[in-house]
């Protein structure tokens, strides 16, 4: 799209396709300002991208990346945009370019069958719940007249939650003591995996927070954030609108960060520096660490504590309600805790831990019947 001033007045002008491989342009002038050039621009270029759809035999694969670039190129994280960006790759492996509308429901769950092969169940499920979302627009748009998602049988290999990596209380003991005995400010790396295994955050989360964050009265985090510590970008948006939340913290925690926050201040003044970002997680060094330091750190403080079991720093959340869970913390204040939109999430992902739970408090009923009756 090309927008211009010709004259007191702008034009827009709009190169496509019509959809049988025909090269059209398309101009509208007397346009007041840029802005508003731009706007109809915009708009016009949509229509005329679905009308070239709507006129072909688009291929499947071909639909979803057009999908993908109008819905949600530049409207969520590049994170999740990569992930949205694989599904066509998937698609055209199976079905190559066959048409959208030559898709049967019988084609469509053959190819969820193949990509359950070497994918676990949370995967496909996944998969197939973005490709719903993509198919219900192309029924709008009356490219299909069936939604061949529908009642789609998920399959996968065992899912990853009986794998779950996580460690035991003791070592979740063990470990916050020796983080508690060796953190400071020039290694704050141990001072994030000691708040992450006492909250569940994630990483992200954590290095996102900033000192307006921490209510030290109230006892409370709020998580409104992550930080991109992979290319240092600054904050983005939290992996959901239900990891939005504010999280109690306990004493221990609020007295560490307050020790974290005076000695911080202290050393940067001075430095004569002033964050800009205000970041808790930000060292002598005027750096906030990445995931792979802190996880090369968490690796070191496990073999030094003799415990066996090699995690990342991820684990320390599903530790975190391992501890939880196994002692009797109700599961609705788990779920809000993690950010998970409802109990069924939290639910799904630690089935194995609450299995384990329901098995101990079964002997533990039948012991009390015993005893009293």
């Amino acid at each position: 799209m090309e927008v211009y001033k010709r004259g007191n007045s702008w034009t827009v002008r709009i190169r496509y396709n019509d959809g049988i491989n025909q090269r059209k342009s398309f101009s509208k002038s007397g346009f007041k300002t840029k802005k508003e050039a731009s706007i109809f621009g915009n708009e016009k270029e949509l229509q005329l991208k679905r009308d070239g759809i709507q006129q072909s035999n688009i291929a499947f694969d071909e639909y979803v990346r057009n999908w993908i670039v109008v819905y949600k190129k530049g409207r969520v994280s590049e994170h999740s945009f990569y992930i949205y960006s694989q599904i066509p790759k998937e698609i055209e492996k199976y079905f190559g370019s066959l048409p959208i509308n030559k898709i049967t429901k019988i084609k469509y769950q053959s190819f969820l069958d193949v990509y359950a092969t070497d994918h676990v169940k949370e995967s496909v499920q996944k998969l197939n719940t973005r490709i719903k979302r993509i198919i219900a627009d192309a029924m709008d748009e009356k490219l299909i007249t069936q939604d061949f998602t529908r009642n789609a049988i998920i399959g996968g290999k065992n899912s990853k939650d009986k794998d779950l990596k996580f460690i035991e209380l003791d070592d979740l003991i063990k470990l916050n003591q020796i983080c508690k005995n060796e953190m400071d400010f020039q290694s704050i790396t141990k001072y994030a995996i000691f708040v992450g295994l006492r909250t569940g955050m994630r990483y992200g989360e954590v290095v996102g927070l900033t000192w307006d964050d921490i209510d030290f009265y109230n006892q409370t985090i709020n998580i409104n954030k992550t930080y991109d510590y992979h290319n240092h970008t600054g904050f983005k948006p939290t992996k959901t609108e239900s990891s939005n939340r504010i999280i109690d913290i306990d004493k221990e925690t609020v007295l560490e960060l307050k020790k974290l926050k005076q000695t911080q201040s202290i050393n940067f003044v001075e430095q004569g520096y002033r964050d800009p970002l205000n970041a808790v997680f930000r060292n002598n060094r005027k750096n906030i660490p990445t995931n792979d330091t802190t996880n090369k750190v968490l690796r070191d403080l496990l073999k030094r504590g003799n415990i066996q079991k090699s995690i990342t720093f991820h684990a320390l959340r599903h530790s975190h309600v391992s501890m939880l869970i196994d002692k009797g913390i109700d599961i609705s204040y788990i779920s809000e805790r993690l950010g998970h939109s409802n109990t069924t999430i939290t639910l799904s992902v630690y089935a194995h831990l609450l299995e384990d739970k329901r098995e101990k408090e079964r002997k533990r009923t039948l012991d009390l019947i015993e005893n009293i009756l």
